[in-house]
């Protein structure tokens, strides 16, 4: 039997607040309903606090600062239900940077590229 790990601990911790011989009803939905919307309220002021750019990862390590205890897939999961995502900057692609002192590559063939034989000039280019 596979059993999420995250509801059997929901389930073992919310046991005392069932009653005897229920396996969950509208009173524990309702309890996991507004635990979801506290979490969800909590998780908005964190981002409008940074300004939108923290995503899943840094909410959760400043929700645990704060002292919730709660799972970073859930907060993951909440995010993404709701349609909030970090901030990705892009970073400028460096590819070559080149010495502005150093002197030009000699031009060795005079840039005429016809050759009158087999094997006389080779050229490549590397862009």
């Amino acid at each position: 039997m596979s059993v999420n790990m995250e509801t059997l601990r929901t389930w073992v911790r919310d046991a005392d607040s069932r009653p005897a011989g229920s396996g969950g009803g509208t009173e524990a939905r309702a309890a996991r309903q507004a635990r979801k919307t506290h979490l969800l309220k909590e998780i908005r002021e964190i981002r409008a606090e940074h300004r939108d750019a923290y995503g899943a990862l840094r909410v959760h390590a400043e929700l645990r600062g704060v002292g919730h205890t709660v799972n970073r897939r859930r907060v993951a999961t909440l995010m993404r239900k709701h349609g909030t995502v970090g901030y990705h900057p892009r970073r400028k692609k460096h590819t070559t940077n080149p010495d502005r002192l150093a002197p030009p590559a000699p031009d060795l063939v005079q840039r005429g590229f016809t050759a009158a034989d087999l094997d006389e000039r080779w050229c490549g280019d590397i862009t």
